[in-house]
């Protein structure tokens, strides 16, 4: 599945990467790496799928309507999450705070967007 590869492609540019992954936003996983054993994916993504879909309604409330991404900051990880066109996708990123760089992987997300979009539509 070239979902699969996009996710690989992803994980080999980003140094600090525990998991990435294609996610509806019902909350079920389309397609996911994950690069670090502690990580429970499915149950994660669905509580995410939840951050981003009040996100998402908050950000309708105040008159945005454009792609969303979101970026999480926590002691140890960065979450980044990004929509994928109107489809009713995400990719999520869980990114290492130590060893990672959230710039490259929001430049790497945007720079793949436009492949995710096309495999999804």
């Amino acid at each position: 599945m070239e979902l699969d590869n996009l996710l690989k492609e992803l994980a080999e540019e980003l140094v600090g990467l525990k998991c990435s992954a294609v996610v509806g936003t019902d909350g079920l996983v389309i397609s996911q790496d994950v690069v670090s054993d502690d990580v429970d994916v499915p149950t994660l993504m669905v509580m995410f799928s939840s951050v981003f879909n009040t996100t998402k309604k908050a950000s309708i409330e105040i008159g945005e309507s454009g792609k969303l991404c979101s970026i999480h900051t926590f002691d140890n990880h960065y979450i980044i999450m990004q929509e994928i066109g109107d489809l009713g996708f995400f990719v999520i990123t869980c990114i290492d705070v130590a060893s990672g760089n959230i710039g490259k992987a929001r430049y790497m997300m945007n720079k793949l967007e436009n492949r995710f979009y096309e495999e999804l539509k």
